[in-house]
């Protein structure tokens, strides 16, 4: 039996130029798959609130709760800054 791989999620928004959005992300799937070796497994599409708000709940309670204010600096247990804080590829 293979080991389990690792799964990303993102979130894509068409920019205002972008004629026919759906075009453009089967060009992008097709691309993730024969340059990347990426495939997609699953691909919905929501309204634009949904979709954010869905990732913002699921990174919460993926990453335990971690908390970081609008310039993207983690905010501790305290609710004060981390300097030491980092991002990581978990």
């Amino acid at each position: 039996m293979s080991e389990p791989r690792p799964e990303f999620v993102i979130v894509l928004r068409p920019e205002p130029h972008v004629a026919d959005p759906i075009r453009a992300l089967r060009r992008g799937v097709k691309y993730l798959l024969r340059g990347c070796g990426l495939r997609v497994v699953t691909l919905r599409e929501y309204p634009a609130t949904h979709a954010v708000e869905s990732v913002r709940q699921s990174n919460a309670r993926r990453y335990g709760g971690r908390r970081r204010d609008r310039s993207g600096q983690e905010i501790g247990i305290s609710g004060t800054l981390r300097s030491d804080a980092k991002f990581s590829h978990g």
